[in-house]
């Protein structure tokens, strides 16, 4: 019995000054990573979310001030953002801290170009050819500037050393096509821009640039098949409907071109020449001559003798076309256009202006 009650109390004190089991100590706190704020902008920049990428990009100019990539991309921000002064600002400052980015300055000189200050954009293109006389960019947008000025011919020679660089570079192909048209050069403008149109051949700018050689050869009917052309790639291209109505009336077919200035004046109503061409067709020969009332004979005054009567708009009475009046108070005529003032053609009423083809 006692050797029981023994047996017990060396159980039980073993159990009872077993040592607790020890707590494992807690790790450390490691903060978590901080993105950096170049790839949170320049993911942004690829979703063209501008806005977003410029508080981004602040954010990264205090953590790299010194950095002229930072300041160049600010630079590219505020121009997609219309900002054209702060751009300049950040690309003057990023080619300022690193001056052998030839890209920059072309970013520069393009601003200076996009705002007309020729000089400055000539001096960044110039600088950016003096670091590398290879880069195209610099080479075209250099053209670009002496076209602006109106040195053609100096311009011609920069397009086609940048084509020499770039020869697959459509658009400088397409402008020196275009210049070469400017300096009578049609040959050489033909065959530049039919090489364009091998590679694009639904390119309508190249079309109607086409169309237009064709009219300053006399070529009305090679220039008619282009701007055909021209609006089955963009239907919405306004001047050929105009250029086609001005070809159409030279041919005395009235009807169709006056649904073709009709057609350009919808589509571009901003576009003076439509309105002047169609101001033809308002005031126009054309147009029925009202029957004279014979119940109340008119009386003409010595004074107004030798002349036809005059409305308050300056056309002849007998030759304004009949008008109605729209939803919204303009008056109209058969085609639904807003009647053109005969005054502010400034010529005799039913006289074609000569850009309308005479």
């Amino acid at each position: 019995m006692i050797k029981w009650v023994s047996f017990a109390l060396s159980v039980g004190l073993a159990v009872g000054c077993q040592p607790e089991p020890e707590t494992p100590p807690a790790p450390p706190v490691v903060p978590p990573p901080v993105e950096d704020p170049l790839l949170v902008g320049r993911a942004l920049l690829r979703q063209k979310r501008y806005a977003d990428a410029l508080e981004v990009y602040e954010q990264a100019r205090l953590r790299h001030p010194q950095s002229g990539e930072v300041l160049a991309t600010l630079g590219r921000i505020h121009l997609a953002l219309g900002q054209s002064d702060e751009a300049t600002q950040f690309y003057e400052m990023a080619v300022a801290l690193e001056s052998d980015h030839p890209e920059w300055l072309v970013a520069l000189g393009n601003v200076h170009l996009k705002l007309n200050r020729y000089d400055q954009a000539h001096a960044a293109f110039a600088v950016a050819l003096a670091l590398d006389s290879t880069y195209a960019p610099a080479r075209r947008n250099k053209a670009a500037v002496y076209s602006k000025q109106g040195r053609l011919g100096d311009a011609a020679l920069e397009y086609e050393r940048a084509l020499a660089l770039r020869p697959e570079h459509l658009h400088t192909r397409f402008n020196l096509g275009l210049v070469y048209a400017s300096l009578g050069r049609y040959a050489d403008a033909s065959e530049a821009l039919q090489q364009v149109l091998v590679a694009a051949p639904d390119n309508a700018r190249a079309l109607y640039a086409m169309g237009e050689i064709g009219l300053q050869e006399g070529d009305d009917e090679k220039a008619a098949q282009y701007f055909e052309r021209t609006l089955a790639a963009d239907t919405t291209y306004a001047e050929a409907h105009l250029q086609l109505g001005r070809i159409q009336t030279r041919q005395n077919d009235l009807a169709a071109a006056a649904d073709r200035f009709r057609r350009a004046i919808l589509l571009e109503p901003g576009l003076a020449e439509p309105f002047r061409c169609w101001a033809k067709f308002t005031c126009g020969r054309a147009a029925p001559r009202p029957a004279k009332n014979p119940s109340r004979p008119t009386k003409r005054s010595s004074r107004s003798r030798g002349r036809s009567s005059t409305t308050a708009s300056g056309c002849a009475a007998t030759q304004t076309t009949p008008k109605r009046i729209t939803a919204w108070g303009l008056p109209t005529i058969a085609w639904g256009l807003p009647a053109w003032p005969c005054r502010t053609t400034r010529r005799p009423c039913g006289s074609i202006p000569r850009t309308c083809g005479r």
